[in-house]
């Protein structure tokens, strides 16, 4: 019972890992697509600041 007890924790962190990591990927991708957008929108209005800062950031 005790061995059971130890491995269930490690299995449930395991299961919200692999949960997890998808909605990080799409979230990270989404910000990367978002950041690329207001560096062309920013390059378009020639906000020069704005567009430096954010290709530092990505």
């Amino acid at each position: 019972m005790s061995g059971a007890a130890r491995f269930l924790p490690a299995c449930s962190n395991l299961v919200i890992f692999i949960i997890s990591l998808p909605i990080l990927a799409i979230g990270l991708l989404c910000f990367t697509v978002l950041a690329v957008k207001l560096v062309q929108v920013g390059g378009n209005k020639g906000g020069s600041g704005e567009v430096s800062g954010l290709q530092i950031i990505v």
